[in-house]
């Protein structure tokens, strides 16, 4: 697999930022920016343009500042209106229990911030759009959270109640759930904690999700909270504090393992704390800690045959 840097690093090195897709930008959102100091957190929103093949066109910028500074967020984009949920305030642990919300501008720019309230304090969930309803999977309030819940949100983008309407997997962990790649009704789990389990959640009419886990042989899962992204419909490459990763090929239906390739040719420097992304053909790192610290690199590899560098099984 061959990884090259864009012609356009980000204007601030960054570990853990969260990333969105709307319309032809991309945004990199909040992030550690010391990995000396674990208090040292960013607000800032940056996004660049991309044009129809999925390249960056234009140097990173400013698109507006959070409320506060945090990392390992949950993040949506309904409509023009982004909704960050959550995250880490600083290095005690502290997590938020607001979502921040704003609209987005033609030019790509963040208007002004409201606030509306998750049910509990969470950071590295799994967040997902459904049918009109949004959705909070699992996460870590200090320690995992299992619960599913969601809220009804209506034509002005506004959030209702939140209800409890199932439970992840037995022997998962909620952070895992951080990242995890969605398809429309179905939700994508890579759980690295005991058995090394691949889920997949099929959101049902009543909201609830109806879990297919398998553990198969040889198999060696890399967690949501590290690197996951869905190359494709049917394929999902997850990369963790490592070179390699692994490449997890679905069958037509999306909702089972049809095989795996552990062991990818991968990157050429180990990266920690970054971020993966899939635009069009291509599958984007952001930022991440590289000695000595953050780096402001975006690393791309092109999709080829449904998997980066056109890796096969």
């Amino acid at each position: 697999m061959s990884w090259t840097n864009t012609s356009f690093p980000l204007s601030t090195g960054v570990g853990s930022p969260s990333t969105a897709v709307w319309e032809d930008y991309l945004y990199s959102i909040g992030g550690r920016t010391s990995s000396a100091d674990p208090n040292a957190l960013t607000n800032v929103v940056q996004f660049t343009k991309l044009d129809a093949q999925g390249n960056m066109t234009q140097p990173w910028a400013l698109a507006g500042n959070m409320s506060l500074g945090c990392y390992r967020n949950g993040v949506l984009v309904i409509e023009n209106k982004m909704y960050i949920f959550g995250g880490s305030l600083n290095g005690t642990g502290a997590k938020m229990s607001n979502i921040q919300i704003a609209s987005l501008s033609p030019d790509g720019t963040v208007g002004s911030w409201t606030a509306s309230a998750m049910p509990l304090a969470l950071d590295q969930m799994g967040v997902t759009y459904w049918n009109g309803f949004v959705y909070i999977i699992g996460g870590n309030t200090g320690s995992s959270s299992f619960d599913i819940y969601r809220a009804r949100i209506d034509g002005s983008g506004n959030l209702g109640a939140w209800s409890v309407v199932g439970y992840l997997p037995a022997n998962t962990a909620g952070a895992s759930c951080w990242r995890m790649p969605t398809l429309k009704n179905l939700v994508y789990l890579s759980d690295p904690t005991t058995t090394n389990k691949f889920c997949v959640g099929l959101i049902n009419e009543n909201g609830s999700i109806s879990w297919d886990v398998t553990d198969p042989v040889g198999y060696t899962a890399v967690g949501g909270g590290v690197r996951i992204s869905m190359t494709n419909s049917r394929t999902i490459y997850t990369n963790a504090f490592s070179t390699s990763g692994v490449l997890v090929r679905l069958d037509d239906t999306g909702r089972k393992m049809q095989g795996f390739n552990w062991g990818l040719r991968g990157l050429d420097s180990t990266i920690s704390s970054a971020t993966m992304v899939t635009i069009k053909n291509k599958i984007f790192i952001l930022g991440g800690v590289l000695a000595p610290g953050y780096t402001t690199n975006i690393l791309v590899a092109p999709i080829l045959d449904g998997a980066p560098g056109g890796e096969r099984f």
